[in-house]
C-alpha cells in the first residue's frame, strides 16, 4: 500500500470489533496480522506503548445512510475514540487518518 514508505518508522495496528477475537482461528489469522481490540483498554496500551491505531468508524448505521458521493457518518453515540485519543495526549486527524504518532500534546 506505500504506508511504510510514506510513514517510515510509524508502527500501527487497525482497530476491529472485541467479537472478531471469540472465533478461535479467526482471532489468530487476524493476530498474526497485528490488529488488536477496539476496546478502551487495547486502544490506551497501544498509544501508551506508541502505537499509532487506526480505526475504522462505521456499522449499519452508515451502511443504511450511504448515498453516491456523501460520507455520512453517525458519531452522535460513537465518541469514545476521540475521548481517548485527546485523554492519551495524542493528535486526531481528519477523516481517513484517524489517530497517528508523533510528539503527544
Amino acid at each position: 500500500t506505500g504506508f511504510d514508505e510514506m510513514f517510515p518508522g510509524v508502527d500501527i495496528r487497525l482497530m476491529t470489533l472485541d467479537m472478531q477475537f471469540d472465533m478461535p482461528l479467526w482471532r489468530d489469522l487476524l493476530m498474526a496480522q497485528g490488529m488488536c481490540s477496539v476496546s478502551r483498554s487495547s486502544c490506551e496500551h497501544c498509544l501508551a506503548n506508541g502505537t499509532s491505531i487506526a480505526i475504522v468508524v462505521g456499522g449499519a448505521a452508515e451502511a443504511l445512510d450511504a448515498r453516491p458521493g456523501s460520507a455520512d457518518l453517525t458519531l452522535a453515540a460513537r465518541r469514545g475514540f476521540i475521548k481517548v485519543a485527546m485523554t492519551s495526549g495524542w493528535q486526531t486527524d481528519k477523516i481517513g487518518e484517524g489517530c497517528r504518532s508523533g510528539e503527544p500534546g
